[in-house]
């Protein structure tokens, strides 16, 4: 080992990804980019996948993803709350805690790698075009 990291993705990938990215936070993104690179690493031995199998550009996509996601949760106020629900009339709140910390990978990132066999999301994006009756129609395709 060369005593350098590994990481799939750089602080500019993450700044590209994220428009709210702050420069205070560069620190600290160095350092999970390591933690996730280390976790992928981890998933990809668990599941008997050689690591270097997987395209760079999945990896480059799941490591920004657990970045962000960590450092969207440690900018709220509890780094564990998954949700938070108020109600207006008689003051009611719902918390639920993840009880994570820390770094994780949720199993759509996992499918994503290929190292899972649950199913992944298709994001589906409308596109324009024009309709068979006439009016205007999105027909849904896959992202």
């Amino acid at each position: 080992m060369s005593g350098v990291p590994t990481t799939y993705a750089t602080i500019d990938d993450i700044r590209d990804a994220w428009n709210s990215f702050d420069s205070s936070m560069e620190d600290q993104a160095d350092k999970l980019l390591v933690y996730a690179a280390a976790l992928i690493d981890h998933a990809a031995d668990a599941a008997g996948v050689d690591v270097d199998s997987i395209p760079a550009v999945l990896k480059e996509l799941v490591s920004v993803d657990m970045v962000r996601m960590t450092l969207l949760a440690e900018t709220r106020n509890s780094p564990d709350i998954k949700s938070e629900q108020w109600s207006a009339g008689p003051y009611v709140r719902n918390v639920s805690y993840m009880g994570m910390g820390g770094i994780w990978m949720t199993q759509n990132q996992l499918s994503t790698l290929g190292l899972s066999d649950a199913q992944t999301i298709t994001v589906l994006k409308p596109v324009p075009s024009p309709s068979i009756i006439g009016g205007r129609t999105i027909p849904w395709v896959r992202a």
